[in-house]
């Protein structure tokens, strides 16, 4: 069959007319059929015909009249040859290699060259190397430019700028907003760490169902940043920027360093989105940093004969679950990337996917053992797997559609340009061939990713934090996507349009959220976000109640407010810091309401906080109201020495000392505060040590 222009019309094995293609043809077997012939024998022709005229080919140019003719060319050439299909698929990978911009061969083109022909990713890696810095001379009327085909593990320099740029630019919006008052979820999580801090292991005087890990990392920032919010935030930017890099080093081990710089930034103005609750340090920014790492680790360990590197990634992807029970499904994603991987015969996947379920369970067993140590494993268990469980399933699926749709509703104003860019990049899954070849690791993650988010149904906002990674690499792979179809069609549209593509969504999202990200205060951010949740509030309830306390007295907040707790540095007269588990339909919510109330009596607080917020409590028609008719009793061995009325989100009414016991409120949100009475503390100080032997009882 004779060949299109460009390539030599000889009948049987032919030989390469550029220096590229007799490297390739000459070690690879990239051979055109003739009559009769066979892949083998055409193989061996063209090893043997090739050898002799090396030094021709040597002297001989490839001429265009532009360097971005260089790769249209070279797939006329591709049409004009019929190929040894089982090593077809490697000379089209090569169009990829030839880059008029000094493009750069990732390690990623090698593992699907690898895969589409069989050829081991070292015989690739060592037959370029030997040929690094191919010339491609480009002439045209006046003038030549060349180009080199480089392999290497890194991008240049100017990528990594970029990179720097962006991590800087999300750091900067960050730092402004460093002193913003705690949410009640890193409020448990502070707490919590101050207790470690204090050598109170978890679960012995504070109770939830999230896994100890994050507590620890709390503990650390507390320790190492400050017992303040600003330490704590500051912590977060460090968690946001790792993960950054960790991202772009996974993309950059299947892609081009342009779609990994696209999903660095996508993933870092994502999760600047206040709809994402962006200045909370939540526990899924924690899980993201040693997941990817674990993905980056599974990806290196490709390459490696062994297990030893699939073990350790198992381990960062049980460090991720031990941070919150959603990081197992990256756990998840792992197994399935390599069992389902086929350039591995079934023995090799077995054993590298009973590596990494090995390493995953490392980690949660160590914290069992530690657990079991420190005298608090049955609780530890209660909470984390017992309780966790019915959390977990208590969700009906029409609710969890219900919640889901909110949630959409709340995210996609502002993201929904990013979104669609993911979309993009999802379909090009399907019809583009380079993208094409990165499906099956791309799918597992979003779908494991999804599943993240998805944990019992209640798809809050920061759930979807865990699906950033991958929205960033969808949306670098469309943008990649695009720009190759505009070389093929119109070279000079190349740059602009991509550029345009990955800028303008991103933009756009700032520009929606202008005024949180860049001029609003930390508590007007507060107010927009939250509402009417008390957390300014917090700061000034504890500022008092720590004035007037000793170091050693305990306080209870009847309510769900742990930040509390930890501004005023007070331990709580109970372990429950959360009262939303006492007011769900589950069969432990009686008598947890019972155990609550007892430890309040037992410790006898100085200070107490009743909280009178919905979001506090989310009560329901379900709900048992045994701690309200305790607690209306109970109040009146104290005095009301305080009374914090949230107006509205522009205004909040402090009313402290006798007013305070006076006081009628206007609205339905507020907060009081009550003191023991002074002839109740004398009497209590008496019976002291029969009271506490009773509570330790």
């Amino acid at each position: 069959m004779p060949g299109r222009q460009g390539a030599q019309r000889e009948t049987g094995a032919r030989v390469p007319s550029t220096r590229l293609e007799a490297i390739v043809a000459t070690r690879f077997g990239w051979v055109q059929l003739g009559e009769g012939a066979t892949p083998q024998s055409s193989l061996q022709d063209s090893q043997a015909r090739s050898k002799p005229r090396a030094s021709d080919l040597s002297e001989r140019k490839c001429r265009h009249c532009a360097a971005e003719g260089a790769r249209t060319k070279l797939r006329r050439r591709i049409r004009g040859l019929r190929l040894d299909p089982t090593l077809a698929g490697i000379y089209r990978a090569a169009d990829g290699w030839l880059n008029a911009c000094s493009r750069t061969v990732r390690r990623s083109e090698i593992s699907t060259m690898t895969t589409v022909s069989g050829v081991t990713p070292v015989t690739i890696e060592s037959e370029v190397t030997r040929h690094v810095n191919v010339d491609v001379a480009v002439q045209g009327t006046d003038r030549a430019c060349s180009a080199a085909v480089r392999l290497t593990k890194r991008p240049n320099v100017w990528t990594w700028a970029l990179l720097v740029l962006v991590i800087l630019g999300a750091a900067a919006i960050r730092l402004r907003l460093l002193d913003a008052p705690l949410d009640r979820d890193e409020g448990e999580y502070a707490y919590f760490g101050q207790l470690l801090l204090q050598g109170i292991p978890p679960y012995a005087q504070a109770y939830n169902f999230k896994m100890p890990g994050i507590y620890a990392l709390y503990a650390l920032m507390l320790a190492v940043l400050g017992e303040t919010s600003a330490g704590i935030h500051l912590g977060l930017l460090g968690a946001t920027s790792l993960t950054i890099v960790l991202l772009f080093l996974v993309a950059t081990r299947l892609f081009e360093a342009r779609v990994a710089l696209v999903a660095a930034a996508t993933f870092a103005v994502l999760a600047l989105s206040p709809r994402f609750f962006f200045m909370a340090a939540y526990a899924e920014h924690f899980v993201l940093p040693p997941a990817l790492a674990g993905v980056l680790v599974l990806l290196a360990a490709g390459d490696r004969r062994g297990v030893a590197r699939f073990l350790a990634s198992g381990v960062l992807f049980g460090t991720a679950f031990i941070v919150k029970q959603s990081g197992a499904a990256f756990a998840l994603f792992a197994v399935l990337y390599v069992l389902t991987d086929t350039r591995y015969d079934a023995r090799r996947r077995l054993a590298a996917s009973g590596a990494l379920v090995a390493g995953a369970l490392a980690p949660f067993a160590t914290v069992c053992l530690l657990m079991l140590q420190a005298g608090t494993f049955a609780s530890f268990w209660f909470w984390t797997v017992t309780y966790a469980s019915k959390y977990g399933t208590a969700m009906s699926l029409a609710a969890g559609k219900f919640h889901l749709g909110q949630a959409l509703r709340w995210i996609l104003p502002t993201s929904y340009l990013v979104a669609a860019l993911a979309g993009l990049g999802l379909s090009a899954l399907f019809w583009d061939a380079k993208a094409r070849a990165s499906r099956r690791f791309i799918t597992l993650l979003l779908g494991t990713s999804l599943l993240a988010t998805s944990a019992g149904l209640y798809f809050r906002p920061q759930y979807f934090i865990l699906m950033l990674p991958v929205l960033g690499i969808l949306a670098g792979v469309a943008v990649d996507a695009i720009a190759r179809r505009l070389m093929a069609i119109q070279p000079t549209l190349r740059y602009g349009i991509p550029i345009a593509l990955a800028v303008i969504p991103l933009i756009h999202l700032i520009y929606l959220e202008r005024a949180m990200l860049f001029t609003d205060s930390p508590r007007r951010v507060l107010r927009t976000i939250y509402g009417v949740n008390p957390f300014p509030e917090s700061v000034e309830i504890a500022r008092y109640i720590n004035e007037r306390t000793s170091t050693d007295e305990r306080i209870a907040v009847v309510g769900s407010e742990p930040q509390i707790y930890f501004y005023a540095r007070r331990l709580a007269a109970t372990g429950y810091i959360y009262t939303f588990a006492l007011m769900e339909h589950q069969p432990y919510a009686v008598g947890m309401q019972r155990q609550m109330i007892y430890e309040i009596e037992a410790w006898n607080p100085r200070f107490v906080v009743f909280v009178n917020v919905y979001t506090s409590w989310i009560r329901t028609p379900h709900s048992d109201k045994t701690i309200f008719t305790w607690f209306d009793q109970y109040q009146r061995r104290f005095d009301r020495v305080g009374f914090v009325e949230i107006v509205s989100p522009e205004q909040t009414r402090y009313v402290w000392g006798a007013e305070a016991a006076v006081y009628t409120p206007r609205s339905d949100v507020w907060l009081a505060i009550f003191e023991r009475k002074a002839t109740t503390r004398e009497t209590d100080e008496s019976s002291g040590p029969e009271r506490r032997a009773a509570r330790d009882r």
